[in-house]
């Protein structure tokens, strides 16, 4: 027998959803989902529905994908208003592309560079296909041990990279300065640059480089908060217009 499934999970502050469509998944493949998803801390999951979807996935094959709610006291919400010049720019790393930029990678990698998923590049450690795949990697852990009030800006480096995502939380009389020289782009991105022959600024606006989320704090709070989020110093606050200006 063949069963079609779809699953929901509440994250650990107030709720959120995953839902997956699929054609028909055999009862062993299934499992091995559900075993995967059971394996995330303080994600308590249900069925709550059936998407199916013949003749666009085929047998085995299923899309994942999910949201998360939460809940926080006004009083508490990290807007972005108590960011003043001199404050500090943190980086925490991200694992790999995560989710953005895809297009422009199999572009360059597949198509122009005619390689494929099994493919492998010296210094990788694994496969192309290996390294598009990398697991998203998940900041509330770490986020959740900073004190409250230590955070004043939170921007997540997800579609528009640096460029487009960091000025969402800042005055409009403040500019994010990034120094780019400051961390190690990964190996994944200087391929992808080089290859493709990509404008820096494009590549900033494309992809994270490294960098997956972005956490604004004081001075004098930067070196507590580096060891706290395990971040790197990334650059500061200037007077502007609300931009990000990269050095």
């Amino acid at each position: 027998a063949w069963k079609r499934i779809a699953v929901s999970h509440f994250a650990i502050w107030l709720g959120g959803s995953v839902w997956t469509t699929v054609l028909l998944l055999a009862p062993r493949f299934a499992h091995s989902v559900w075993t995967d998803l059971l394996s995330l801390p303080g994600y308590p999951l249900f069925i709550w529905g059936i998407l199916s979807f013949p003749g666009i996935y085929r047998a085995g094959e299923y899309d994942l994908a999910g949201c998360i709610i939460g809940v926080v006291d006004r009083a508490r919400i990290i807007d972005g208003s108590k960011i003043r010049p001199g404050d500090v720019i943190l980086g925490l790393a991200s694992t790999g592309l995560h989710t953005n930029g895809y297009s422009l990678a199999r572009r360059i990698l597949f198509e122009k560079m005619e390689l494929k998923p099994s493919s492998t590049f010296d210094r990788f450690g694994g496969t192309i296909g290996e390294e598009l795949l990398r697991v998203h990697k998940n900041y509330q852990p770490l986020l959740a041990k900073a004190p409250s009030g230590m955070i004043k800006g939170l921007a997540h480096i997800t579609g528009g990279g640096m460029i487009d995502n960091a000025p969402r939380i800042l005055p409009k009389n403040c500019d994010a300065v990034i120094e780019t020289r400051s961390w190690r782009v990964p190996r994944i991105f200087q391929i992808l640059q080089r290859n493709g022959k990509v404008d820096p600024v494009e590549m900033y606006q494309v992809f994270n480089m490294g960098i997956g989320m972005v956490a604004i704090v004081s001075e004098r709070d930067a070196k507590r908060a580096m060891s706290t989020l395990r971040a790197k110093r990334i650059g500061r606050i200037e007077r502007g217009t609300g931009k990000t200006r990269l050095l």
